[in-house]
């Protein structure tokens, strides 16, 4: 009986050597849990129908949101579409104008690494199909978090290695309240890291005032980080999104990492004891700054954002 055994469990190492380590071997086996071709993310599609999606998954660590957009030749919403990602059917959501996943079932990952299909079908036609995959979470190992920097000189910023990610974009936003408490006209800056490298330089020139700016990093999968500066909201082509005019994209967001910049008397006021002075004074300005700072930094949301996005 046990030589039988031993046998028999001989004859399923035997096999699983063939479909996992020969797989060319075994018909089939390799196949069966091949998975979608993700060496197709980042293709440009010509279009071939009348249609604009616009499709975006964020991952924030252990939370996400998956978020669709989708528009007739017209420029007008279409709030009936059947919109799956991963075989999962996505909510049209009124408020956000846009079909995202319901958060009481949860049935979305946003693991580093997952894979995601899109279908998109209108009057049982299949108009868009796209792949992306959730990049691992970037981080900033150089500068610290709360670093002292000094005004007019370049930084350089280092990242993590970042996997599954086609492009890599470090974004500067600089201060909207001085080291003496007063509101500064901000701005967002971004860099795109070059290719197979872990670092890029912020020129001296962007830092020409006093107080607190905040550094993150972006990765993204599906196309360049370059094309979700411009804010645009017509597609000439289908960026990674086989069909409509459009995008599809998988972004995995850092956490900020602030710098300081201190005033001409010394000042090292922190970030909350100003942010807290000045929203005692204007509450209203200062949720006007923070939407327009989240507008221009994730433009694909087309400017508006499901108060429940994200879980």
């Amino acid at each position: 009986m046990l030589k039988k055994n031993l046998k028999h469990t001989l004859r399923l190492l035997l096999l699983l050597s063939l479909c996992v380590g020969i797989q060319v071997s075994a018909p089939g086996c390799d196949q069966k849990d091949k998975g979608p071709d993700t060496s197709v993310i980042g293709t440009i599609y010509d279009p071939t129908n009348e249609y604009q999606v616009v499709a975006v998954i964020t991952g924030l660590g252990f939370f996400g949101c998956a978020q669709v957009t989708v528009e007739d030749g017209s420029g007008n919403l279409v709030t009936d579409a059947t919109v799956e990602m991963n075989n999962i059917a996505l909510v049209y959501d009124g408020v956000a104008d846009a079909y995202t996943d319901d958060d009481e079932s949860d049935q979305l990952d946003y693991d580093e690494g997952e894979v995601y299909e899109l279908t998109v079908t209108i009057d049982n036609q299949i108009i868009a199909e796209g792949i992306a995959r959730m990049p691992t979470s970037p981080t900033i190992i150089s500068p610290v978090d709360s670093a002292t920097h000094q005004l007019n000189q370049a930084l350089t910023v280092i990242t993590n290695a970042v996997k599954y990610a086609t492009s890599v974009q470090v974004q500067l936003d600089t201060p909207y309240i001085d080291a003496d408490g007063n509101w500064l006209d901000d701005s967002t800056y971004t860099f795109d890291l070059p290719s197979g490298q872990q670092g890029v330089t912020i020129p001296g020139a962007v830092f020409n005032v006093t107080g607190w700016y905040e550094i993150s990093v972006v990765a993204v999968s599906g196309v360049s980080a370059s094309l979700l500066d411009v804010g645009i909201t017509d597609y000439d082509m289908g960026y990674n999104i086989k069909g409509p005019r459009g995008v599809f994209i998988a972004q995995a967001l850092g956490e900020f990492s602030a710098l300081f910049i201190p005033g001409t008397g010394g000042q090292t006021a922190s970030l909350g004891s100003l942010r807290r002075q000045v929203n005692a004074s204007q509450p209203a300005t200062r949720w006007k700054r923070q939407w327009e700072r989240l507008r221009r930094k994730y433009p694909l949301l087309g400017g508006k954002v499901s108060g429940s996005a994200f879980r």
